[in-house]
């Protein structure tokens, strides 16, 4: 298949030898199976920076707490993080995945492999130190590479903030369009991926349901996970400490009460030069984005029905929910508010429903609040009861902190036909 030019000239293309074709045997294995998958939050959590994954005692849990049952329709298995730009060694990051696979095959335990291409990218400085010649990889063109609150670089922000349950800092967001930045994924998703593939096509046929599949994305947006207050350089110098406390207004596009970003990327996508910066031109710098990794995914070797995007969405309406649809992959979107019934997320859904891809996902799910059997049967039920929704990822999941009834929920929808 053909790349199309469709983003900017001089990005990257798929680098391996033979993409395009889907593996022999490959769709013969279980369509319709649905998979409750866990990303843990226990001491002994996977980790791609260490060669033995760290993860043996996860997929140990996994396999003690919900054993599989034969034949099932529906299987409980993991979620594996990579983020691919904050790798201290790939090597080492291909040995994990291959223990993990190991583990999986050993306990049974399905694998989900969640691929990060932009919340974390402290490895590659090179693409993002544009103000600290004292530090690695400092290069004041680097200014292209991360994101601007005005249509010129001399805007390019130094710092940004995340609020993951508290507020963060953490590096600029990246200029998703920026020809090295996306060069450089276009490189890791090929030294990763094609590894990943390799060891589902080694799967015994009747033992190919331990590949769950790969998700592109970690609600990827501008100006959410990556944040910047008005004039947020200036903290740059001062202790987080100093750092303004007030939370984004959702709502408000596009700079959701913050200093709106997306100029860099808008600007070097060709999609505007100056004016007034939209949501919309911000989703269609993501969709974009989606679409030639996927487009790269795909030509891998990886089925649409095993490729799964995870795209950000919280403004009810807002074009940001679709960014993810493409023809090489699924959607997947966040439920947390709602979580009891993810078809009361009314935009998610209509999503969902125009979506042609056979299937969709619950890219990171979490019921809050009481823990009683039944309100967690009846989510679970109400998600899996469309045999579309392929997937949902239970995130932040704390053994010891969950209520033995919430295990028992998901025992009762392991025995359900």
């Amino acid at each position: 298949m053909k790349r199309r030019n469709f983003i900017l000239s001089g990005v990257s293309g798929a680098l391996a030898s033979g993409v395009g074709c889907v593996p022999t045997g490959f769709r013969e294995t279980h369509p319709s199976r649905q998979y409750l998958l866990f990303n843990l939050n226990i001491p002994q959590r996977w980790d791609p920076n260490r060669a033995d994954g760290n993860c043996e005692a996860a997929f140990k849990y996994v396999h003690e707490q919900w054993p599989s049952v034969p034949e099932a329709p529906l299987r409980v298995g993991m979620a594996l993080k990579v983020s691919l730009l904050n790798l201290s060694d790939n090597a080492r990051t291909l040995l994990a995945l291959g223990q993990a696979f190991k583990h999986s095959e050993a306990y049974d335990v399905p694998v989900f492999v969640s691929i990060d291409e932009m919340n974390w990218w402290g490895q590659c400085p090179n693409l993002w130190n544009w103000w600290d010649p004292s530090k690695p990889g400092f290069d004041e063109s680097n200014r292209m590479n991360v994101e601007w609150t005005d249509w010129t670089p001399d805007s390019a922000v130094r710092l940004c903030w995340r609020d993951w349950g508290r507020q963060i800092r953490v590096l600029p967001q990246p200029n998703l369009m920026s020809p090295q930045y996306r060069h450089v994924v276009h490189e890791q998703l090929a030294v990763f991926v094609p590894s990943i593939m390799a060891w589902q096509r080694q799967l015994a046929p009747e033992r190919r349901y331990l590949f769950a599949g790969i998700e592109l994305g970690w609600e990827t947006s501008i100006g959410v996970s990556y944040y910047h207050f008005p004039n947020g350089n200036q903290y740059w110098n001062q202790p987080d400490t100093e750092d303004p406390q007030y939370r984004l207004t959702i709502e408000e596009l596009p700079g959701r009460g913050m200093a709106a970003m997306g100029y860099a990327a808008v600007k070097t996508a060709g999609i505007k030069t100056g004016g007034d910066l939209t949501g919309a031109d911000q989703a269609e710098v993501v969709r974009r984005h989606f679409e030639d990794f996927c487009l790269a995914i795909s030509e891998m070797g990886v089925p649409r029905e095993f490729l799964f995007t995870h795209t950000g969405g919280w403004a009810d309406g807002e074009d940001l929910y679709q960014s993810g649809l493409n023809p090489y992959s699924c959607p997947g979107l966040s439920f947390y508010t709602y979580a009891q019934n993810i078809r009361d997320d009314r935009t998610a859904w209509a999503t969902f429903q125009e979506s042609d891809a056979p299937c969709y996902s619950a890219a990171e799910w979490l019921l809050q609040g009481e823990r009683e059997r039944e309100r967690w049967f009846k989510a679970l039920r109400n998600a899996f009861d469309d045999p579309r929704c392929r997937l949902l990822v239970v995130y932040n999941w704390i053994p010891e902190a969950n209520h033995p009834e919430v295990m028992a929920t998901v025992r009762k929808l392991l025995n359900q036909p």
